[in-house]
């Protein structure tokens, strides 16, 4: 069994990259292929791989390596996988592994010992194994279900092992061959995506479009019992008078609780009561067959809410009902399918979570445990790491004010480590399992109700604790009883609720390519606007956009950041967006206690499903040093200002709101648009509008956004103070995407005079990633200083960068001033922050010397990822230019150079490594910048996916995103022209803020590499020691490796498939790898035509049959499904609507679920093809005087049979 094990877990998630390059209609092959070759829908990993005729495929054992291949999609939850294997000696079906084929199960046929084996490959267990007498190159059909947490297996329709206890899989299938050959055909798999726990499928038939009813209405009743929850399905009605429900808060047999039931026969839907089927309350809808329809139920408690569709304003709304919880299941009636009903529950990425003891329900904000009186209640995760971070957000439940909540971790399930929460003896408590033994303890202030966040820091026998967003851990201490294990949670005498639970390898947490060592990022998700910057008793406060809510960190220096649980989540106004946050040190808006203070935020109300969102302005308090949050219930604040001119949906948002301390009067500033609106209140809660300013001439761009508003001295003086005015604009043609600008002017209290004309343009960034720019509100007088943060983003490309899990980063916090510059003119200026000097570790430095064209370059020894560069350097002479190198290897950099007779510097990232994610992304920025006395000075700031450099006094400053491969960490500084004499050069490496030093590793310049066949790359790898380096590849079949000097090798892509690339120190200490995909590329063809489209295709041209045919790349998709596109011109296969008959068409690929495509196997190498957004099946037209391509029914019974056909 070592053969199966063969491959280290490469833990990845992303896309593989499919390259786009031009094939003709003669380069397809369409009959059997070689070795080596294609075959769609699975990687091959190790062995040889052929493709048969008819679906079939053949795999070849080698002397070290099994034949492994699985499927490019993952499948799982209640499914039935058909496929037929022909061993020679040792042949398996694969289910549940990783994209390695690590993991999972497998039935392996055993010729020579006549038996089938049911095999868990994480533990090489064997569940059970049948005697069965088997023959060499002997077909045998075989058929597993997978179904509430157990496997059965049929082998030429004789059921031979019996719901053997395997718990819930999820993950790839495939077909390994341990000993010689095998012959197997391409799965078929029949699935019903669904969460729910406990499902016996008896009178239900599981088909390649989801679960149906094998006759009359029938009722599917789960084991999941919740009680707040958002519960959800997907139904297809093939017959008008067809029906099916969702059932909730039901008893164990259905017959009791509620139900939401859409019935085609009365076009309505209905929330009823199932025992005495009693319509509560119901709402008319034309309810048609052959569509896929989309019903939600939102459980909060005392308030029932049915969405339908994708509507984002609920159907039904139903009050006080009961019982409070129960169990949900489903009804149906013959004709209707089912398919993705799933439930709400616990977010992360441990696996295979099965409840111990107590009671586990699915949540609205989690999974809840609740144990029986003074008892423990566990759930167990299969998920095992040595060395991690643990992340969670733990909430005690308000109604357990003795109850306790933990967190376990290297546990074997009865030993281990539990940090425990308890706010009835205010302490966070590290445990021993065994003996109740406690590790480490501190008091702490834990509400019941309140949401705790916690990270957890296990690396070796150091474990360090950290609550709540504090800088300084609660527990840190060394222990050596466990070095790993399992994962868990625990309640004890009470109810807890658990979510956002992730468990990430120390050597990966902050460690992908292109991350940020310094600046702030999420772990994971989406951030982008910074909102509600605030500094509050010793801490300052970011708050940023995540998808239309707050999300929330904290510091201490601006430097090192800590999570904190979503602040502001979308609420029954709409979504939040970006706004401000502000200190109410005086209790004005009586919120707080007494001669108390608070935190009062400000945010944008938009609700999608209202005109222009209906803006509005919401206002939210915490009394807890923003770790809990309040919303006001006088909300909103101040309406959509359209209301008070007889209309609705104005642009009306971003509210940013600052204190006057001359006029005793609070300022916001909203932006409308085209124009700044501002109101004045006393006391944060009752506002008035003064004026606007903008419009006109002063508009240059596009839309004008999150704006500021605050006042500066003059060069340092007091006496003489400004208000600046800026604003963010959106993406537009005339600025080259989305841009910043501000104004400098005088207050009076109710009026801002700018001191310039409309049309005078003021700038102090000329790179294109700055964006929602916002200043720190309440940062104390003593320190006096206004710091601001900007999320490193352009409209015109916002989230299409190629960063994974996370997307979007925040800039280094600046500190902006008041100049007069040498004309006279009074600019704002910017530096970074003093407290980065802190993360230096240690300096490179060399002055006094003057550098021509002819000279050494002194930085051709340096090298870094994540440093800062102090410069003082004087032009000699009037023609003088130089440039500085960033990130620099055999064809990648990032220069920044100065060119004196243009009197501009400029920054150039045309070499700088991945650019062509957007057509959009600029390569060349510049900016003049006057020289006092012949010297510029710089102070730049390098990092994982980011360049900022200020130049002169801060009057420039270039803030960019850059994408170098991880070994790209040279640098240079070269003299074009002319003489530079260099007073100062510092090169200062800086520190990761994330985590604490892990071990040692070797950078490689990719993580991830896709090639077509017979192409070759140039890998190379960073190393930190200075040993030497060898080279190996995990699937010499796909790709060849060959060192070419220290540090390189040539990587040459044989054949189709996969491959891990490692690098490897002496003595095998640090290691590197670099995943390598095949780039397959096939023509769709359903008989003698194909899919066939313009060579000049623009958005909107029609696919349509004919030849030659159009190839195509597949590229994965995390969620499931394909996005196909075309390989020359890159654009995507777009459904145009979501009706039967819409044509398909050719479009940019924006990420929409009409450009997705699931795609079918048929098991006779046939395919169907339908969008994900509607479940219309991919068609030739009906219409026989059209050659054009469109949407079919929904699902694929009846849907189109396309075959592949592989490129060469």
């Amino acid at each position: 069994m070592g053969g199966r094990m063969m491959m280290n877990k490469f833990k990845w998630m992303g896309v593989i990259l499919m390259l786009c390059s031009l094939w003709t209609y003669s380069g397809l092959r369409s009959s059997a292929a070689k070795e080596g070759n294609a075959i769609f829908g699975y990687t091959q990993l190790s062995g040889k791989w052929k493709q048969e005729q008819k679906g079939k495929m053949k795999g070849e054992a080698m002397k070290k390596s099994p034949a492994l291949m699985v499927s490019v999609d993952k499948r799982g939850g209640y499914a039935e996988y058909e496929s037929t294997i022909t061993a020679e000696e040792l042949a398996s079906f694969l289910l549940g592994a990783d994209e390695w084929g690590v993991g999972g199960f497998e039935v392996q046929l055993d010729v020579k010992g006549n038996g089938i084996s049911l095999i868990s490959r994480s533990d090489e267990k064997v569940l059970e194994k049948v005697r069965h007498t088997l023959k060499s190159k002997k077909d045998y059909s075989i058929m597993l279900r997978t179904e509430s947490g157990t496997t059965s297996l049929w082998v030429d329709g004789q059921q031979v092992m019996d719901r053997v206890k395997t718990g819930a899989i999820t993950g790839h299938y495939g077909f390994l061959v341990d000993k010689g050959k095998g012959l197997f055909r391409q799965a078929t798999v029949n699935e019903w995506r669904s969460n729910l726990d406990g499902v016996e499928l008896e009178g239900w038939k599981l088909t390649k479009d989801g679960l149906e009813s094998e006759g009359g209405e029938q009722r599917l009743m789960s084991a999941t019992k919740a009680g707040s929850v958002a519960f959800e399905a997907r139904m297809h009605l093939n017959q008008a008078a067809s029906s099916a429900s969702l059932i909730f808060r039901g008893d164990a047999a259905g017959r009791k609780g509620l139900r939401i039931k859409v019935d085609g026969k009365g076009d309505q839907i209905l929330l009823m009561d199932s025992k005495s089927e009693k319509t509560l309350q119901s709402v008319s809808v034309k309810i048609q067959e052959d569509i896929l329809y989309h019903v939600k139920i939102v459980d909060e408690g005392e308030k029932v809410k049915v969405f339908w569709q994708e509507g984002d304003e609920p159907l039904l709304i139903e009050e006080h009902l009961d019982p409070s919880e129960g169990y949900l299941g489903v009804t149906a009636d013959t004709g209707t399918v089912l398919q993705d009903v799933r439930v709400s529950g616990l977010e992360g990425n441990l696996e295979g979570w099965t409840s111990e003891r107590g009671e586990w329900l699915s949540h609205l904000q989690g999974v809840m445990g609740s144990s029986d009186g003074e008892d423990n209640a566990f759930r167990m995760s299969t998920t095992k790491e040595d060395d991690f971070i643990l992340e969670g957000d733990v909430t005690i439940h308000e109604d357990s004010p003795y109850g306790t909540a933990g967190l376990i971790f290297r546990s074997n399930g009865v030993s281990g480590y539990m940090l425990q929460l308890d706010p009835n003896l205010g302490r966070v408590r590290l445990l021993d399992l065994e003996g109740d033994r406690t590790i480490g303890e501190m008091e702490r202030d834990l509400a019941p109700g309140a949401t705790h966040h916690v990270e957890l820091h296990a690396v070796g026998s150091s474990i360090k604790v950290y609550v709540d967003g504090y800088d300084e851990p609660v527990i840190d201490v060394t222990d050596t009883a466990y070095s790993g294990g399992r994962f868990g949670l625990n309640t004890y005498n009470g109810s807890a609720i658990f979510q956002n639970v992730y468990a990430t390898p120390h050597e990966d947490f902050f460690n992908e390519l292109y991350r940020p060592q310094y600046h702030y990022t999420q772990a994971r998700g989406y951030a982008s606007d910074p909102n509600g910057l605030v500094y509050y008793e010793g801490e300052y406060h970011l708050f940023h956009q995540d998808g239309g809510k707050w999300a929330h960190a904290v510091s201490t220096d601006l430097v090192h950041w800590k999570r904190l649980p979503i602040a502001i989540p979308w609420n029954e106004m709409g979504h939040a967006w970006s706004g401000s946050a502000v200190i109410d040190h005086d209790n004005s808006t009586g919120l707080f206690p007494v001669e108390g203070s608070g935190m009062i935020a400000y945010y944008t109300s938009f609700n999608p499903s209202k005109p222009n969102g209906d803006q509005k302005v919401g206002m939210a308090y915490s009394r807890d040093k923003g770790r809990t949050w309040q919303f006001y219930d006088g909300n909103p604040i101040i309406p959509n200002i359209g209301e008070f001119y007889g209309s609705a949906g104005w642009d009306f948002r971003d509210p940013k709101v600052v204190r006057d301390e001359d006029r005793n009067q609070w300022v916001m500033v909203i932006s409308g648009g085209d124009h700044i609106r501002f109101f004045t209140s006393k006391n944060l809660l009752d506002w008035e509008m003064i004026e606007s300013f903008g419009y006109g001439d002063y508009v240059r761009g596009g839309v004008w956004e999150c704006p500021d508003f605050f006042k500066l001295p003059v060069d340092g003086d007091e006496d003489n103070q400004k208000w600046v005015l800026s604003i963010s604009m959106g993406a537009n043609p005339k600025t080259e995407g989305s841009d910043t600008e501000y104004f400098i002017g005088s207050f009076d209290g109710e009026k801002f005079v700018s001191d310039h004309s409309a049309g005078t343009v003021l700038k102090q960034e000329f790179g294109k990633e700055m964006y929602a720019t916002m200043s720190f509100s309440d940062i104390p007088d003593e320190d006096g200083r206004r710091i601001s943060i900007g999320w490193m983003s352009n409209w015109d490309y916002p989230f299409a960068y190629p960063t994974s899990p996370w997307n979007g980063q925040m800039s280094l916090p600046r500190e902006w001033s008041l100049k007069t510059n040498a004309s006279g003119d009074v600019r704002m200026v910017q530096s970074a922050v003093d407290e980065l000097k802190g993360l230096r570790d240690g300096t490179k430095t060399f002055g006094g010397i003057t550098l021509t064209p002819d000279s050494e370059d002194p930085l051709s020894q340096e090298t870094g990822i994540a440093y800062e560069i102090v410069a003082d350097l004087e032009m000699i002479g009037e023609d003088t230019a130089f440039e500085i190198g960033l990130r620099k290897s055999r064809d990648q950099e990032t220069m920044i150079g100065f060119n004196r007779s243009e009197g501009k510097i400029y920054f150039d990232r045309s070499k700088s490594g991945e650019i062509d994610f957007s057509d959009k992304f600029s390569k060349r920025h510049e900016a003049e910048l006057d020289l006092i006395d012949g010297r510029l000075k710089l102070r730049m700031f390098v990092d994982g996916s980011s360049v900022e450099v200020f130049a002169g006094d801060g009057e420039v400053a270039f803030s960019n995103l850059i994408f170098p491969d991880g070994a790209s960490d040279g640098m240079s500084i070269l003299v074009t022209n002319g003489k530079v004499k260099v007073h100062q050069f510092d090169v200062h490496p800086l520190k990761n803020v994330w985590k604490e030093d892990g071990k040692d590793h070797l950078q490689m310049d990719h993580d991830r590499i896709a090639l077509r066949k017979g192409e070759s790359h140039t890998l190379s790898v960073r190393p930190t020691s200075k040993s030497a380096i060898s080279w190996s590849s995990s699937n010499q079949e796909v790709v060849a490796v060959k060192e070419t000097k220290k540090g390189e090798a040539e990587i040459t892509l044989k054949g189709s498939g996969r491959s891990i690339i490692t690098a490897k120190s002496k003595g095998g200490k640090l290691v590197g790898e670099t995943i390598v995909d095949s780039i397959d590329t096939y023509a769709i063809q359903e008989g003698s035509r194909g899919l066939s489209t313009n060579p000049s295709a623009q958005n909107g041209s029609k696919v349509v049959m004919g030849r030659p045919l159009q190839l195509w790349d597949f590229h994965a998709l995390p969620e499931g499904g394909y996005k196909v596109t075309t390989t020359d011109t890159g654009k995507a296969l777009d459904a145009s609507g979501s009706s039967k008959g819409d044509a398909v068409q050719l479009w940019d690929y924006l990420g929409y679920k009409n450009q997705q495509w699931r795609l079918t196997p048929h098991g006779d190498g046939s395919y169907s093809l339908n969008a994900i957004n509607s479940g219309r099946s991919l068609r030739p037209s009906e219409d026989p005087m059209t050659k054009e391509v469109e949407l079919g029914g929904v699902g694929v019974t009846q849907a189109a049979r396309w075959r592949l056909i592989e490129a060469h």
